[in-house]
């Protein structure tokens, strides 16, 4: 597979793992703030680790942000094409 073809099938898992995510975040919060959270997927789509790579400075805002991906899981298989080792993601999640 050629790397502009992989990039294309992480570029489009990508956009399906955020979805998922974000049906899982919370609605109507009054603040504004950004955390990270970086986090590793198994060939299979289960979740691996999870952690907080930037803290938002709130820590409620933070476990919210990791309360959603764990509510997200598991998460999508990873494209077979692109192998069976485990992938980190690192994702910022914003809160308006």
């Amino acid at each position: 597979m050629s790397p502009v073809s992989a990039q294309r099938l992480l570029d489009a898992y990508g956009r399906d793992l955020w979805k998922r995510i974000a049906a899982h975040k919370p609605k109507g919060l009054q603040l504004v703030a950004s955390t990270g959270i970086s986090f590793v997927v198994a060939a299979d789509g289960t979740l691996l680790t999870l952690s907080i790579s930037r803290s938002s400075g709130r820590s409620e805002l933070d476990h919210l942000a990791l309360q959603a991906v764990r509510l997200a899981a598991p998460l999508p298989p990873l494209p077979s094409a692109l192998g069976v080792r485990p992938m980190t993601f690192e994702i910022s999640f914003n809160f308006r």
